[in-house]
């Protein structure tokens, strides 16, 4: 009793003076509670990554919010705190970030708002700083605590819309009713590029069900040890002519481009703890003169195994720069994807950037790679400007002029599953656009480059995925184009006849009546679809 009496004079000081160390919420508002909770809620709550909180994300976690994420933000879990304390049919209005609408990490918080309230009004404002104290894109979201009525209004407000003037006709003009929502992303496009999404959609099947394989690149801990030229690649040779097996060529992210990959001669010196397929790597007994190099950056806090109080062997160290041993790279399960023929791309781009690649590169995070028994049909869909507009609706921005071609986003590109014999001209004209933007391959025209020619060629490839998605209104208007390609196969030819190849089927194109390059011309003007895409390219 004493005690409790200590503690109620403590907070009567408290009370009577400027410190409030703490808020006693509950407290304070005991007559809103006994009512069932407040009328409204309303706010910008704070927006700070969960990961970064140190001690305080363990205890936010042990309290069970259900939009809890460790990869998340504190602002979630003040959405679900503010719908927690409304009284039955309450309103909440929140202004936040809008990453919570098609991150990982914002499923759990998009699941609860349609299972534990209902949303009904959400203003989402892209590409257009409204409030200049804001660093981030935002949103506006107005829920009831209510059960769902599947009728959510919302509205992309863009940069058409001008500062100081009325928001209210903005938004009757533009807004969009959503009413599949769950805790997948959500997106609000206008009502044309509405219509356009679900075209796409409905035409095509998610790469995340399809039998691919996307990995993302390689991590060293430690580039300076693991990253060799070609001048040091060759003494580890003339030293130990096994080297060889674990020197690999390297790509970097920012040496991937559309249909090319620069190779600088620069190698991965790739020792690794071994796969399903492959055995562990002992650097020290089978490749003495990668060892002798890897030794130079040996850390003496590294050791390989861990031995108990009484000298046995307990377990082997992890360290966060390195693999289980000193010498290897972080542990990576899918070694062998590198082996392959395979799709590598940036993952931060402003237009998509995926290449082939079949001399086994080993490409380096955060591009990715992807396997497949269809890379060209995939590549040459995956660069079109379908997909870059696709991409740019269900993708977050960098917020400065580029989008996340990360795996997450790029799993959710509708592509069609074609039969071999549709695919085969894609898989040509895929040849023909690699052939002609590999740099090293020499020029068909003395006064003109072959990226030059190569534009041609690309048109034409991405009126062939027009078409995959916009048959009916392609062939409606007479601008549809697969029953008149003819181009021939090069997959099988050497350089010189790949090149006299391609030059004569430029040349037909160029030709005054040809009709492939007649139907590119008057795509847009009699298709509303290409010339909202193209449109958006363009930009």
């Amino acid at each position: 009793l004493s005690q409790y009496n200590d503690k109620e004079l403590k907070l009567a000081q408290l009370s009577n003076s400027n410190e409030r160390p703490f808020f006693l919420w509950h407290l304070f508002f005991q007559e809103v509670f006994e009512k069932g909770g407040f009328d409204i809620v309303i706010g910008n709550p704070p927006y700070v990554q969960l990961q970064k909180m140190g001690a305080d994300t363990d205890t936010l976690q042990a309290v069970g919010f259900k939009t809890f994420a460790r990869t998340g933000d504190l602002y979630c879990l003040f959405y679900e705190h503010g719908v927690n304390i409304l009284k039955q049919r309450g309103v909440l209005s929140y202004i936040t970030s809008n990453t919570w609408m098609r991150t990982r990490f914002g499923e759990s918080i998009r699941e609860y708002f349609v299972t534990d309230s209902n949303p009904i009004k959400l203003l989402n404002f892209e590409d257009t700083q409204i409030f200049p104290s804001a660093t981030v894109e935002v949103n506006i979201l107005v829920t009831k605590k209510e059960p769902w009525n599947e009728k959510l209004n919302a509205v992309a407000i863009k940069s058409d819309f001008k500062i100081s003037t009325p928001i209210q006709p903005y938004i009757k003009k533009n807004k969009i009713e959503l009413s599949e929502l769950s805790k997948e992303s959500w997106i609000i496009l206008s009502s044309e590029d509405f219509k356009i999404k679900n075209k796409i959609s409905f035409n095509g099947i998610e790469l995340k069900k399809w039998d691919i394989e996307m990995n993302r690149g390689f991590l060293t801990g430690l580039n300076d040890a693991f990253f060799i030229d070609e001048e040091k690649r060759r003494e580890l040779i003339n030293e130990d002519s096994n080297s060889e097996i674990l020197i690999k060529p390297l790509v970097r992210g920012r040496e991937i481009h559309k249909y090319n990959y620069e190779f600088n001669n620069k190698y991965v010196i790739f020792t690794h703890n071994g796969t399903k397929l492959q055995p562990r790597i002992n650097v020290e007994r089978d490749f003495p003169a990668i060892y002798s190099h890897l030794l130079k950056w040996k850390d003496k806090n590294s050791q390989l195994v861990k031995p108990n109080n009484k000298g046995v062997v307990q377990t082997l160290i992890e360290r966060a720069d390195q693999g289980s041993h000193w010498s290897n790279l972080r542990n990576c399960a899918y070694i062998d994807s590198f082996e392959s023929e395979k799709l590598i791309w940036l993952s931060i781009s402003d237009k998509p950037a995926f290449s082939l690649d079949t001399k086994q590169a080993y490409v380096t995070a955060p591009a990715y790679i992807m396997t497949s028994n269809c890379n060209r049909f995939l590549m040459v869909t995956l660069n079109s400007k379908v997909m870059e507009w696709y991409l740019d609706k269900v993708s977050s921005s960098t917020g400065v002029g580029t989008n996340q071609w990360s795996k997450i986003f790029v799993e959710q590109l509708p592509i069609p599953q074609l039969s071999e014999n549709e695919i085969i001209p894609f898989n040509i004209i895929a040849d023909y656009l690699i052939y002609l933007n590999n740099p090293e391959n020499k020029e068909l025209f003395i006064r003109q480059s072959n990226k030059d020619i190569a534009i041609l060629f690309e048109k034409i490839s991405n009126m062939m995925v027009f078409e995959l998605y916009f048959s009916s209104e392609m062939k409606e208007q007479k601008i549809d184009v697969l029953q008149i390609i003819n181009f021939k196969d090069i997959s099988s030819k050497n350089d010189e006849d790949k090149g006299s190849i391609i030059l004569n089927a430029y040349n037909d194109l160029m030709g005054e009546n040809d009709e492939i390059r007649n139907r590119i011309h008057v795509s847009e003007s009699r298709c509303q679809f290409i010339k909202e895409i193209n449109n958006f390219s363009n930009q």
